[in-house]
């Protein structure tokens, strides 16, 4: 489709940013610098000789030179400005680029506890939550969790997939909505007649022409015309052939609306043909066909104008509107907690109203999703639903293959590699051995040279607490405890840990360390596997994955 246009010499829009002001702050700063001293009246005819600030109000630069003022990037001499030297030069020279700087992400295979790659911090920010797919070094992985402080993301191996997102690339290219649109056209031409257009291979007709056929067998096929609205678990799938930009301004004003119905937060994940609900709980397809017939364009403007600061997005681009407006450091590292404080902290500032300028010209696209709505409550675009058809259909599963858990999908990997690779790594696990009848013996021991009876060396009790090597704490408060001392109220919490898993060795040997060895799994949750077998020794190891994975999904609600 996209050779075809740019063969007919049909290209994209160009997308012009008009009256950045963080641009704007910055260039007054060089100006000044250059001259030493200027008037609002000189600043303003100097810089409307730019094309993107030809429009420039007064009332416009003197917000930007307000801020740089209680900055204290610039002073006033009478109807003058200057620059305050060396901040002025220090803030100028640092951003020199629009570009941000961005710290690296390591990424960690969750399986094999090895590390895979990195990942630039804004890809990370703003792509990667639990169940995102992307590819790097030629493999595609699924997003298992995000550590912020360490800078970490872990992962899991998944499917080949041309709908990952490729890691390297932070900023997608969106797909406009008429080039969407024609892509929907063609589907209904080829949906109707059988036949495609001219510009497809034979290997792509036959593949487009077999999805086709199986996504007609289950529902109607989506196109510029039709809406399809999807059920499927507790995900909703919009069907809209509106490019990016639009689908993502639909999808935050439909998930402004039943997060404030519903009262909790309504995920969202988009592409260029499709957008998803994820609901905290299954709803039904047809109350979304609902809502979404009913939703008019001014309800969505509206809505998206007042729920976008709430956004991740916001906070990441308003974060980097602050560093170029010398609002926060170049040696700032981004933090999802902090850069929402800020949001609050420069409500009034020209960092918020630029950060909306940029979101409303790079990744909203509000006018395309008027249109949509308008085109639905006028009968040119129809709405179809489809609830509860026991299987999601063939043009869902791009999107739903990144928000549905793998078991209702497919494995992401198969069952028995998975269980291979966690018992190697379980086995291979060392553990810190303590005797809690003595207190005197303290060891470590690989998980696979653990005898099913552990015994003390020096007293010969069968009383050994497993704990992770690091935990030079325990020791302590085991003998403190034999020694009759006072424990604090956080001691004694550790000490009955230590006394459950104690226990679980005593009773199951060997596998309660293969359990207790296991990422994030305490003799609380090793208990409840180690009762609740049914099944041979890969039971044993996929309820240790299921703990662990759960464990790595939780991890951040912890105190």
């Amino acid at each position: 489709m996209l050779i075809q246009r740019a063969k007919e010499g049909r290209l994209e829009r160009p997308i012009i940013h008009e009256k950045a002001l963080d641009v704007l702050a910055h260039q007054i700063i060089g100006m000044l610098m250059q001259q030493r001293r200027m008037t609002i009246e000189e600043i303003l005819r100097l810089v409307r000789r730019s094309y993107p600030f030809r429009d420039l109000e007064v009332g416009e630069l003197e917000e930007a030179i307000h801020q740089l003022d209680e900055l204290r990037l610039l002073r006033k001499f009478g109807d003058s400005y200057s620059p305050r030297n060396p901040k002025a030069l220090q803030y100028y020279f640092e951003n020199l680029s629009v570009i941000p700087d961005v710290q690296k992400y390591t990424v960690f295979d969750f399986f094999r506890k090895r590390r895979i790659g990195t990942l630039d911090q804004d890809f990370v920010a703003r792509r990667c939550v639990a169940g995102v797919e992307f590819i790097l070094h030629g493999q595609t992985w699924r997003v298992i969790s995000v550590d912020e402080e360490k800078y970490h993301v872990e992962v899991e191996a998944a499917p080949p997939s041309l709908k990952a997102i490729p890691g390297w690339e932070g900023d997608m290219i969106p797909v406009q909505m008429d080039v969407a649109s024609e892509v929907g056209r063609m589907r209904r031409t080829l949906g109707i007649s059988g036949q495609a257009e001219d510009g497809l291979e034979d290997a792509e007709r036959e593949r487009v022409s077999s999805t086709l056929s199986l996504q007609g067998k289950q529902a109607k096929i989506p196109s510029d015309k039709l809406v399809l609205i999807e059920g499927f678990e507790n995900s909703v799938i919009v069907h809209t052939c509106a490019g990016n930009l639009v689908n993502e301004a639909l999808a935050n004003a439909m998930a402004a609306l039943f997060g404030s119905r519903l009262g909790s937060n309504i995920a969202t994940q988009v592409d260029q043909y499709r957008f998803g609900l994820i609901f905290p709980r299954p709803v039904s397809a047809h109350m979304v066909a609902e809502e979404f017939r009913k939703l008019t364009p001014n309800d969505l403007e509206s809505m998206i104008h007042e729920t976008v600061e709430a956004s991740d997005l916001f906070a990441w681009k308003h974060w980097h509107v602050l560093r170029r407006i010398g609002a926060v450091s170049r040696q700032a590292e981004y933090k999802a907690r902090q850069a929402r404080l800020l949001v609050d902290i420069f409500k009034n500032s020209i960092a918020n109203k630029e950060t909306r300028r940029e979101l409303f010209t790079e990744k909203l696209d509000v006018e395309g999703a008027k249109k949509i709505l308008a085109m639905v409550s006028s009968g040119e675009v129809s709405i179809d639903v489809i609830q509860d058809a026991g299987q999601c259909t063939p043009l869902a599963l791009p999107l739903l293959d990144r928000i549905v858990p793998h078991g209702l999908l497919r494995p992401a990997i198969e069952e028995a590699s998975i269980i291979d690779v966690v018992k190697s790594r379980l086995l291979s696990t060392k553990l810190r051995l303590l005797c809690m009848n003595c207190g005197e013996w303290d060891g470590i021991r690989t998980v696979d040279n653990l005898q099913d009876k552990v015994r003390c060396p020096k007293c010969r009790s069968t009383l050994i607490a497993a704990t992770y090597l690091s935990d030079d704490a325990l020791p302590k408060i085991i003998l403190k405890k034999i020694r009759s001392a006072k424990l604090s109220s956080e001691e004694e919490k550790e000490w009955m840990t230590a006394w459950r898993s104690a226990g679980l060795l005593q009773t199951y040997g060997k596998k309660a360390g293969l359990v207790l060895a296991a990422r994030g799994v305490g003799p609380t949750t090793a208990t409840r596997i180690l009762r609740n077998r049914s099944g041979g020794e890969d039971s044993l190891y996929l309820s240790i994955l299921r703990a662990e994975r759960e464990f790595e999904r939780t991890r951040m609600f912890w105190d």
